[in-house]
């Protein structure tokens, strides 16, 4: 749960414009994987969306 905490806590931060996968990485110290796996829950569970732009995905 703490790690979905913190991914929630950079999505916020990211406001409306989204944070790319590698900034959250980053700031969640995980990996670029382990990130997008949690994002995908968090996705399918209604808290975050998914954005793709130029084959950019953001969170």
């Amino acid at each position: 749960m703490g790690i979905m905490g913190d991914i929630l806590d950079v999505t916020a931060d990211g406001g409306r414009g989204g944070v790319i996968v590698s900034a959250i990485s980053r700031k969640a110290n995980l990996s670029h994987y382990a990130v997008l796996d949690k994002c995908e829950k968090l996705v399918e569970a209604g808290l975050v969306e998914s954005v793709k732009n130029d084959g950019i995905e953001s969170f």
